[in-house]
C-alpha cells in the first residue's frame, strides 16, 4: 500500500537535477566574475 520506491527514487533524482541545473550555472557564473 506504500508508494513504489522506484518511483521516489525517480522523483528525488529529478529533484536532485533541477536544483543542479539552476545551482551549477550560478556557481560558475559567480565564480567567473
Amino acid at each position: 500500500m506504500g508508494e513504489d520506491p522506484g518511483i521516489l527514487g525517480v522523483i528525488a533524482g529529478c529533484a536532485f537535477w533541477s536544483a543542479a541545473a539552476i545551482a551549477i550555472p550560478v556557481i560558475i557564473w559567480r565564480l567567473m566574475r
